[in-house]
């Protein structure tokens, strides 16, 4: 809110709400002790806010560190603070791990490491935040269930975790201006305002008019004058120059706003007015 404080509603079964409760809220409650927040983010049973001094408050479930509070517990109602950080600038959340890019442009993750997705080299869980290995000049961090993805100063997309589970860079891309993580996919709008997409495909969250997986990038159907990404567990969304939103992908409950309810739709579609 534009106080810095954090209000969140929905399903709260492990506190991810951040009221102290697990009570379900129909309607926004205040999270706890929680002010002078700039972003948030919120993953499958966790939320985080990033503070305007650079430290990060998150609640929720932490049954595999996600939280990063040094523990490993069930969950925490109450908004806590990220242990060993102090200078994170943009933060992402995945279902069970967090990651945030520092004010000297690497990253930090804490949280589930069976895939390699903290990048710290290891599969080993982490309650507190550990080093991305080798990585520098991030300036914007995307999170997948298995995987994350650092967009660079040069336009570069560096990922690491479930195919790596140290960081990569991710072939044939170069002038990328912004990235999003689903499930098992990544996208990135490049220079040209056009989409590139990569990994899983089966609903046709890629939007290359396909269902195929594809390893490396594929550019996204007939869609130009894109300038921000969201990602969901299986569609994709783009938000056009014209302020009009393009989706693509699994459509099953009507998630690509077209008014249709299609098992999946493989290319972009127009949200309608």
């Amino acid at each position: 809110l534009p106080d810095g404080t954090v209000a969140c509603w929905g399903y709260n079964s492990r506190g991810q709400l951040g009221d102290g409760t697990t009570v379900d809220r129909l309607t926004p409650v205040a999270a706890k002790g929680v002010s002078a927040s700039t972003a948030i983010a919120a993953g499958q049973l966790h939320t985080c806010a990033l503070q305007a001094g650079g430290t990060v408050a998150c609640w929720g479930a932490n049954s595999q560190g996600q939280l990063g509070v040094g523990t490993f517990t069930t969950s925490v109602v109450d908004p806590s603070t990220v242990k060993n950080l102090t200078a994170a600038k943009a933060i992402a959340l995945a279902p069970q791990h967090s990651c945030a890019v520092l004010a000297d442009n690497t990253v930090a993750c804490w949280g589930y490491n069976q895939f390699g997705q903290l990048g710290d080299g290891t599969t080993v869980d982490s309650a507190t935040p550990v080093a991305v290995k080798d990585l520098t000049g991030a300036k914007a961090i995307a999170a997948g269930n298995q995987h994350s993805c650092a967009l660079v100063a040069d336009g570069t997309v560096i990922c690491w975790g479930d195919n790596g589970a140290t960081p990569v860079a991710v072939k044939g891309l170069a002038g990328a201006k912004a990235i999003a993580a689903g499930y098992y996919h990544t996208c990135a709008v490049l220079a040209d305002t056009t989409v590139a997409c990569w990994g899983t495909n089966t609903y046709g969250q890629l939007g290359d008019g396909t269902t195929e997986k594809q390893p490396t990038p594929v550019p996204v159907k007939t869609l130009a004058n894109a300038f921000a990404l969201s990602a969901g567990m299986v569609h994709t969304c783009a938000l056009l120059a014209n302020e009009t939103v393009a989706c693509w992908g699994a459509n099953y409950t009507g998630q690509l706003g077209d008014g249709s309810a299609w098992r999946s739709i493989p290319g972009p579609v127009l949200v309608a007015p």
